[in-house]
């Protein structure tokens, strides 16, 4: 992983605040990042205040250092440069901390240095910058080591708390043209994955019968055997494989078998004995007719997919006593109509 250097932006009164700082540019720097502030830049002016809030925004952390000053004034805002630096960084959203001097180091530093580090001019507008600034997280320093301990430990927390940007050298960035030839070349391969998952779904779901494979469902066919007493044409066979009635009577299921009256002993047993079994398996639906009671079992669109793989197995094997494929006998319940011979006039 690179070795980021923060880059920190440090606000301040300055000919009153030298020692501090200094001290501060040198915490920044021991720990291994970017100092950035006023140094940088010539005497105020309005593209100076520009110049400065690039400087901000494109740094990772803001940090202030308030003495009892409040400083110069920006002339169109009458607000000084150090609060409309603070104000900006908030703005922008970067982190901020503050390191307060205490009234123990203002007292010291007007003894050695005198009053002239005191706000004289515009201290209303000092204390309500103070008391801004108290409102938010902040610390207070007696000295240049507290200023150095404040500095260690905030952009430690900063840094664990954060995504921030910062700086790392150019030979520890990733080729950016490896990283898009790269990116390429996986998508490449996604999209390939994502085409062969497809095919491969939409093989495995036409090859499924109702959440089974095919050679599931034609094994469950076999086993699944129904008496066959009462179908015409039978003989002396008392069930036959479930398997082999779908495919014997899979012409009169394919039309629909439906329970009007007078139906012939074998669409009643169609209709009654294989068709709810077939439905089951979802190989048959039933449909209502009309609102008089009649409905319809038929071959669903899953049972044609079944049919059209398996007759061909069925042409392939030798049925034994008429077991493989049932063909409907006439049915003896309904009766042929019998052609009448018209008499003839005795001559």
């Amino acid at each position: 992983m690179p070795n980021k250097k923060l880059q920190i932006f440090v606000s301040s009164t300055y000919t009153d605040m030298l020692t501090e700082r200094q001290a501060v540019v040198e915490a920044i720097l021991m720990a291994g990042h970017i100092p950035a502030g006023m140094e940088l830049f010539a005497a105020g002016d309005k593209s100076q205040l520009e110049t400065i809030r690039r400087w901000i925004k494109e740094s990772d952390v803001f940090m202030l250092i308030l003495g009892a000053r409040y400083g110069s004034l920006e002339p169109d805002t009458g607000t000084s440069y150090v609060q409309l630096e603070y104000e900006y960084a908030l703005q922008e959203q970067k982190p901020v901390f503050a390191a307060v001097m205490s009234n123990e180091c203002i007292d010291a530093k007007v003894k050695s240095q005198g009053k002239d580090v005191l706000e004289l001019q515009h201290p209303d507008l000092y204390d309500a910058f103070k008391k801004s600034v108290l409102t938010r997280v902040c610390r207070f320093f007696d000295d240049t080591k507290d200023l150095k301990l404040i500095v260690h430990e905030s952009i430690t927390g900063i840094m664990h708390d954060r995504t921030l940007s910062g700086w790392v050298r150019g030979d520890e960035v990733l080729d950016p043209q490896q990283t898009l030839q790269e990116m390429s070349s996986l998508h490449s391969e996604n999209a390939r994955l994502a085409r062969r998952t497809a095919e491969l779904e939409k093989k495995l779901s036409s090859e499924m019968y109702n959440g089974i494979s095919f050679d599931e469902l034609l094994k469950n066919l076999q086993q699944d055997r129904v008496p066959v007493e009462r179908l015409p044409g039978a003989g002396e066979t008392k069930d036959i494989p479930l398997l082999n009635l779908f495919v014997g009577f899979a012409d009169k299921l394919t039309v629909g078998v439906e329970n009007f009256g007078g139906m012939s002993v074998t669409a009643q047993y169609v209709f009654f004995n294989v068709a709810p079994k077939l439905a089951v398996y979802g190989l048959v639906e039933k449909k209502s007719v009309n609102n008089r009671g009649v409905q319809r079992f038929q071959t669903s669109a899953l049972g044609n997919r079944f049919l059209a793989k398996v007759k061909p197995m069925f042409r392939l094997i030798a049925p034994p006593k008429m077991e493989v494929a049932i063909t409907a006998s006439p049915d003896k319940s309904v009766k042929k109509p019998t052609r009448r011979r018209p008499k003839r006039d005795a001559t």
